[in-house]
C-alpha cells in the first residue's frame, strides 16, 4: 500500500538493506535513492539518483520534500538502490502518491491513512 503524503511535506526516505546470502544488516555500496513518476509513459525524474546518508549498520536515510508541483493523485516510486557482496544493484521500490490537503488527514510524520474497524 502506497504512503499518502501531500506537497510541501518532508518526507524520511528510510530503507533497511539485509543481505540475500546472510539475512543479516548490509552495509551496501553506494546507497542511493531515486524518485520519478510518470506522464502517460513519459518517465519523469523528481531526485536523480542520490546518496543516502548512514544511521547505523544496514539503515539509510535522506529527507526529501515534496514539490509544491508534484501532480495530484499520481502514483511516484522510490528506488533504493546498493551493490551487494556479488556485485549485483538490485532497485528496492516504494511507492507513495501524493493527494490534495482537503483530503490528506495524517500528521507530517503519518500516512495519510486512517483505518477505522466496526462492528458489524
Amino acid at each position: 500500500m502506497p504512503d499518502f503524503i501531500k506537497r510541501g511535506m518532508k518526507k524520511d526516505l528510510k530503507v533497511v538493506f539485509i543481505s540475500n546470502k546472510t539475512g543479516k544488516l548490509l552495509d551496501p555500496g553506494n546507497p542511493t535513492v531515486e524518485i520519478v513518476h510518470y506522464d502517460n509513459v513519459t518517465e519523469i525524474v523528481d531526485l536523480p539518483e542520490t546518496s543516502l546518508n548512514y544511521l547505523k549498520p544496514g539503515h539509510y536515510i535522506l529527507e526529501w520534500i515534496v514539490s509544491a508541483t508534484f501532480p495530484l493523485n499520481e502514483t511516484g516510486y522510490i528506488y533504493y538502490r546498493g551493490t551487494d557482496e556479488d556485485g549485483n544493484r538490485q532497485p528496492i521500490e516504494e511507492t507513495f502518491r501524493v493527494v490534495d490537503d482537503q483530503y490528506f488527514c495524517g500528521g507530517d510524520a503519518g500516512t495519510g491513512l486512517v483505518v477505522k474497524f466496526t462492528k458489524d
